[in-house]
């Protein structure tokens, strides 16, 4: 065999050997791959169904944990006791999401909180949104509303909100009287700056529903967020809905193009714009535009040009919280600042964020007693000063221990006087001066007359009981009694009208006399407040009567006294006293009776009377003269010049035995004459004398201010008198 032959065998033999070794190695090769992916997958496997078992033991877990102890969120109707409480506002949002609420307030544990029912009945708990109610719940924050758990064992399923009592920022800002000043707003905005800054930091990451409706005030003011991060469940209650304008007024521009509304982070700071525009104006978002719900969300979600936006004005807030609003609903979302950018920027505007509303409601309420101590001691000396006031009128109404005892309470019960004197006057042909006056000039008449007579008997120990038209009416001896000194303080204030009478001038109608006529008269009459409304202090008895018949039967300028009263002026001494004789006192009979002409010492000139001696009517001539001024003051074309008044007749032609020289008045007149002011209404039928005159007189009277648009002088008495009284 050749050299080349056995090479040629011998590396044929050594090709065979590799190749044979190469197809072994890959085989192993390729076992050991099968191996190592067999393994993984093995591994995989494990580890997944690991995972299934440890998942589903942490969800039982879970569902454990929430549904006792401590953590609970599961709970029960039994769990929970219905409370009797007024509902102070709609503290939950009605808008895009909780609208499918409705809310109920209940105990748990003593401890108020409020239950929101979802509507839909088809509602699954399972594990994941487990896994939110608890991340919901384990979101503490002072400006967040703790969310407690959900009631899942009824027919519709309710979640359970801590309560707060003062109702929701909307809710606040609505009310009229509730004013707010720029302090509050404030810390309502930094609160709920606070609350979003750490929703946005949360695992959480938006709120999604921000607006007023969803800011909660508590009972120490403090403002928080509530209806947050329930994103799933909202979403499959809100799907394919159709959303009522109102509740789209917060939402951005961006979420109204899409029908699930989840929200964003960029879309809570424009919600926040539209809160701040609710703070700074204290009204409704957009209120301050003419427009429909609709047709602002329209125009939002459009963009339509000019961008649709709330209007405030800069000066409505301090300097810059405006611009920080409009950046905050700017249509660009890159634009928009984020919390933490708009909190620095609070903090940088007010200078000090670390008080609290708290604090700054202790410092306003420190301001408030100051001004309130002040605004006390201001209103207390008004109040002592209206109280004074109310006194005077009361002592000018009542007499001073009446009064006190009307203030303190106490009964006025009827009080029986053994002897007062009672004083009554009126004025001497006053039927006629009225019927030449106008009614303003009558109310003037009396009213600078008893403001005479006022200042007058002020210096005497009396007591003004009453004035009716032309009437006055004064006693004294009551309610102090003051022995017999009581005639003579009448008598003295007597002399001293008729004085002042003398010279009182009637303004407008100068030169007319003002004749006074006065009767005097002493005895006994009981007194007592009489009616609940406007009530009178009245003198009641035949005292009243008889002291009302002695100034009917007296005369102009004269001061008439009865035998009583004659006899205690006696007494005292120093009065003069000129017996008249036996007087015809209507319904009395005859008394003796005297005229007080004087007193020692009384050096007062005293008007003289008239020459007719008449104590009814005005003579001739001061009738001509009242004509003669009525013709200047008119100016009227009609004559008067056919009023023809026979005023005066003998005492003769009615009464031959009368001894008072008074007699009725005879008129004859035509109503033409005198423009319907004056009707002859005299009564010859009348049983005395004094009583035709005091019928004539009253019916002369009212009609003449009747006709002329004045209202009844004369209402009835509230002493015990008979018509005699006029």
């Amino acid at each position: 065999m050749s050299n080349s032959s056995y090479i040629e065998i011998r590396s044929s033999s050594l090709i065979n050997k590799i190749a044979n070794k190469s197809e072994e190695s890959i085989r192993n090769e390729e076992n050991a791959i099968t191996n190592v992916i067999l393994a993984m997958a093995g591994m995989f496997l494990s580890s997944i169904f690991i995972s299934l078992i440890v998942y589903a033991v942490r969800g039982r877990l879970l569902r454990k944990e929430i549904s006792k102890g401590p953590n609970k969120m599961i709970f029960s109707e039994k769990d929970f006791e219905q409370v009797n409480i007024l509902m102070k506002t709609d503290a939950f949002t009605q808008g895009i999401h909780s609208k499918n609420f409705t809310e109920r307030i209940v105990k748990i544990k003593d401890k108020l909180v409020a239950l929101k029912k979802l509507k839909f009945s088809d509602f699954q708990v399972k594990d994941s949104t487990l896994r939110e109610f608890k991340t919901l719940r384990e979101m503490k924050h002072e400006n967040l509303n703790t969310f407690f758990g959900i009631i899942i064992d009824s027919s519709i399923p309710t979640l359970v909100y801590e309560y707060a009592s003062r109702g929701s920022l909307e809710d606040i800002l609505l009310k009229e009287h509730f004013k707010l000043d720029w302090n509050f707003k404030w810390f309502m905005l930094i609160d709920l700056c606070r609350a979003m800054r750490f929703i946005h930091s949360s695992e959480i990451k938006f709120h999604g529903n921000l607006k007023s409706r969803n800011c909660i005030i508590d009972s120490r003011w403090i403002l928080k967020v509530t209806d947050f991060g329930l994103h799933k469940i909202y979403s499959n209650q809100n799907k394919n809905q159709i959303m009522n304008p109102s509740d789209l007024l917060w939402t951005a521009p961006e979420h109204l193009d899409h029908s699930s509304h989840l929200g964003s982070q960029p879309g809570d700071v424009y919600s926040f714009g539209i809160i701040m525009q609710e703070i700074i104006v204290e009204g409704a978002p957009y209120c301050m535009m003419n427009f429909t719900d609709e047709e602002i969300i329209n125009n939002v979600k459009n963009r339509t040009k000019p961008l649709c936006r709330p209007k405030v004005l800069k000066r409505l807030a301090p300097a810059g919280y405006v611009q920080i609003m409009r950046n905050c609903w700017s249509d660009k979302v890159e634009s928009r600042p984020n919390f933490d950018q708009i909190y620095s920027i609070f903090k940088s505007l007010k200078g000090n964020d670390k008080e609290n509303v708290v604090d700054w409601m202790f410092k306003t309420i420190e301001d408030y007693t100051k001004n309130l101590e002040n605004l006390v001691k201001i209103q207390t000396k008004k109040l002592k000063d209206e109280k004074r006031k109310v006194l005077k009128i009361l002592r000018e109404i009542f007499p001073k221990p009446i009064v006190e005892r009307l203030i303190s309470g106490q009964p006025v019960l009827p009080e029986s006087f053994d002897m007062v004197t009672i004083y009554f006057s009126d004025i001497v042909g006053f039927t006629t001066i009225s019927a030449f006056s106008s009614p303003f000039e009558v109310v003037s008449l009396l009213n600078d007359l008893y403001t005479m007579f006022d200042e007058t008997i002020s210096a005497f120990d009396v007591y003004k009981v009453e004035t009716i038209g032309d009437a006055y009416m004064v006693v004294s001896g009551l309610p102090i009694k003051n022995g017999n000194k009581h005639a003579g303080e009448i008598a003295t204030m007597a002399l001293n009208l008729l004085h002042n009478c003398g010279k009182f001038q009637i303004r407008h109608l100068p030169g007319i006399p003002l004749r006074l006529r006065i009767g005097l008269h002493s005895g006994a009459c009981v007194t007592g407040v009489v009616g609940l409304k406007m009530p009178r202090y009245c003198l009641f008895g035949d005292t009243v009567n008889t002291a009302s018949r002695m100034e009917s039967t007296s005369q102009a300028y004269r001061i008439h006294v009865s035998e009583s009263c004659s006899n205690i002026l006696e007494e005292i001494g120093g009065y003069k006293l000129d017996y008249r004789g036996l007087t015809e006192l209507p319904g009395k009979g005859k008394h003796k009776t005297y005229w007080l002409t004087g007193k020692e010492g009384f050096d007062k000139e005293l008007p003289k009377q008239p020459f007719s001696e008449k104590n009814h009517g005005i003579e001739s001539h001061l009738l001509e003269e009242l004509k003669r001024i009525r013709r200047e003051k008119s100016n009227q074309t009609e004559s008067v010049e056919n009023i023809n008044y026979k005023l005066f007749v003998n005492d003769d032609d009615l009464h031959d035995d009368l001894n008072c020289p008074s007699s009725p008045i005879n008129m004859d007149m035509t109503d033409r004459e005198l423009n319907g002011t004056l009707q002859s209404t005299v009564d010859y039928s009348v049983a005395t004398v004094s009583e035709k005159k005091a019928k004539y007189r009253k019916s002369l009277f009212l009609t003449a201010n009747n006709d002329s648009g004045f209202s009844d002088l004369s209402p009835t008495p509230n002493f015990c008198t008979n018509n005699n009284f006029f």
